[in-house]
């Protein structure tokens, strides 16, 4: 070997190198970009899919309680699990989907999942018919909160100080804005409260439940409406009068407002997939934050579709602090997943040993 090779050799063997230089790693670096952009398209899509679907179904659930004054939040949640049973078990039959079979060690399984979404889902309708959509809104950001003090508890997941003080600063808007909202109503607070709970809970256990090997998404969304359906019928019979009122309801049999009942139920049915896909492929917060997102359609039309707002100078305030705290919120958390992404795709530590059977190969084609 000459003194230039051998010179280069030792040059080789005193760097320090984090990987082996072969055409393997350099081909596997190469995949990471791409299957990485893939990625966060799929997450973005998924959030998108979400927020569009929310914004939707909140809207047309108002329509239907303020424009339509169908008062009847039971009977539409029962509508709402029919439809989605039906889309499902139709896709199962033509083979777009697969579902698991039902065993009582599955339902055993999801039916804390079940009470969870059924409370959510009833408190949510409820509070639209005492709250106007700004309020309603901006109080249901109190789940940001919540969703962090549970993934601490339950999932050992703990937020940066500066995710905590944006949730703080959205909190306090809400409790300004509800403090001089001009139509206040008690009833509406405690239900939105109560969704609130019930929505943190819910996302929770969909990230620690949805393990399951057999349970996919439309198995696990499948079973919490089977499991809710006769929990829905059973409530309406014994506490309600629903079933007994919606047949002498005015518009009944205008064809108009069935289309509309039945469309915001499908709505309904792609907002569970939204929110299981969402939560299952990034995060039970990254769920929240496009929920904060989202709010700003939410209030922003909502100040001026329904002509149901009586505004106040500290209510806009309040209004405005608790969407300054989502922009925070969402900001910080945009910025925290893409240092932890390229944290994870970055080299890991260098190890001087692991570029030795590289220089022998070298040595050898050296000498010879």
């Amino acid at each position: 070997m000459t003194a230039r090779n051998s010179e280069s050799v030792k040059l080789l063997s005193s760097r320090s190198y984090s990987t082996p230089i072969t055409v393997s790693t350099v081909e596997s670096r190469k995949d990471v970009a791409p299957q990485q952009s893939q990625s966060i398209m799929l997450s973005l899509a998924v959030c998108l899919l979400y927020g569009g679907t929310s914004v939707c179904i909140t809207f047309f659930n108002k329509a239907i309680f303020s424009v339509y004054e169908f008062h009847f939040p039971c009977f539409l949640t029962l509508l709402q699990i029919t439809v989605c049973l039906f889309i499902l078990t139709v896709a199962n039959a033509f083979r777009f989907i697969k579902l698991t079979t039902p065993t009582f060690a599955l339902i055993k399984h999801v039916y804390p999942l079940t009470l969870c979404w059924w409370t959510y889902v009833i408190s949510g309708i409820a509070a639209l018919r005492y709250l106007n959509i700004p309020m309603f809104s901006t109080l249901r950001k109190s789940t940001a909160l919540i969703v962090l003090i549970l993934e601490a508890l339950l999932l050992s997941k703990h937020s940066k100080p500066s995710i905590w003080v944006s949730i703080f600063v959205m909190v306090t808007g809400g409790i300004i804005a509800g403090v001089t909202d001009l139509s206040f109503s008690r009833e509406g607070y405690v239900l939105v409260l109560l969704c609130c709970v019930a929505t943190a809970l819910y996302l929770i256990l969909i990230v620690k439940l949805g393990k399951h090997p057999s349970l996919d998404t439309f198995s696990l969304l499948y079973f919490n409406n089977l499991l809710s359906f006769p929990l829905m019928l059973f409530y309406i019979l014994a506490f309600t009068t629903e079933l007994k009122e919606v047949p002498q309801y005015q518009h009944i049999r205008s064809s108009k407002f069935w289309a509309f009942l039945l469309f915001s139920a499908a709505q309904a049915t792609l907002l569970n997939v939204a929110i299981f896909l969402c939560t299952r492929l990034n995060s039970p917060l990254a769920t929240t934050v496009t929920g904060q997102i989202k709010d700003f359609v939410t209030v922003g039309f909502g100040l001026v579709v329904f002509g149901d707002v009586k505004l106040s100078v500290p209510n806009l305030i309040g209004l405005a602090v608790s969407l300054f705290g989502s922009v925070l919120y969402s900001l910080l958390k945009f910025i925290h997943a893409r240092r932890s992404r390229q944290l994870q795709h970055s080299p890991g530590p260098s190890k001087s040993s692991s570029f030795v059977p590289n220089v022998t190969k070298l040595e050898s084609k050296t000498s010879s």
